[in-house]
């Protein structure tokens, strides 16, 4: 069997083996077995209504976080469905380095679920994503934002655009400090298109790190004068996120 007819057997055919542990897929979804599946929990603590982020067990409502006051981000809100560890950050290892591009369905069908129960009522103008740097893009061979966004487009039936482009050249985020990040990114996304003014955009990516790539691209698109709601398929706990000094994930 060809390696091209084997890629393309694997992106199309529903099943096959799990990507986490390996078994045969006889119930389940694309790309992991219904016992891993089991595994992975959604996020179920108190978040900010704005960032997502999990407050102190001690408060009993959602409410807006420190952080958020003391910085308000560009976007409206962010949701994310689970927390980047255990299956999940397997999941997502397998799709990004491993390149198992079936696995943007069950992220896309993830985030959409989330999108219809938290944004419910919002009627969005169109569907669009956090692209990757140009070298990135290339070395890997596909954008992961895009694929994920594409079957959002598809779920959600919402038009997707791409509408943001990098302004300058940045480096990879691994390896950079919190600080650091947001130097690199900072003026470093572009709005390419030009009617964006009075539109509500669902803006996608895959992990929600720092937080500092989805505020720089969100800001772009608000100066455009239109109003951003961000969704990933995970995110870090906020605890790592104050320890955090490299990650692969950006």
């Amino acid at each position: 069997m060809s390696v091209v007819f084997s890629k393309v057997v694997n992106f199309l055919y529903p099943f096959g083996t799990c990507r986490i542990c390996g078994n045969e897929i006889k119930a389940g979804f694309s790309g992991i077995c219904f016992y891993c599946l089991k595994k992975i929990k959604k996020i179920r603590e108190i978040c900010c209504t704005t960032c997502g982020r999990t407050l102190p067990e001690n408060l009993e409502e959602e409410r807006v976080c420190g952080l958020c006051l003391k910085e308000p981000p560009p976007y409206k809100r962010h949701i994310s469905s689970y927390y980047y560890e255990g299956a999940v950050r397997d999941l997502i290892l397998q799709f990004k380095i491993g390149k198992r591009y079936q696995l943007a369905k069950l992220f896309g069908k993830a985030i959409s679920k989330n999108v219809k129960e938290k944004y419910e009522g919002i009627d969005f103008d169109f569907v669009t994503y956090i692209p990757s740097p140009f070298l990135r893009r290339l070395l890997r061979g596909f954008c992961p934002a895009e694929l994920i966004a594409m079957e959002c487009s598809k779920k959600l039936k919402i038009p997707l655009k791409n509408i943001l482009t990098f302004n300058k050249r940045v480096k990879p985020q691994k390896g950079l400090t919190q600080n650091q990040r947001k130097e690199n990114l900072k003026n470093g996304f572009k709005c390419s298109y030009r009617f964006v003014k009075g539109t509500k955009i669902l803006l996608i990516d895959d992990i929600f790190t720092t937080g500092t790539t989805l505020f720089e691209s969100a800001k772009v698109i608000t100066s455009a004068k239109g109003e951003v709601f961000a969704a990933t398929f995970a995110q870090r706990k906020r605890r790592e996120i104050e320890m955090i000094k490299e990650s692969i994930e950006d």
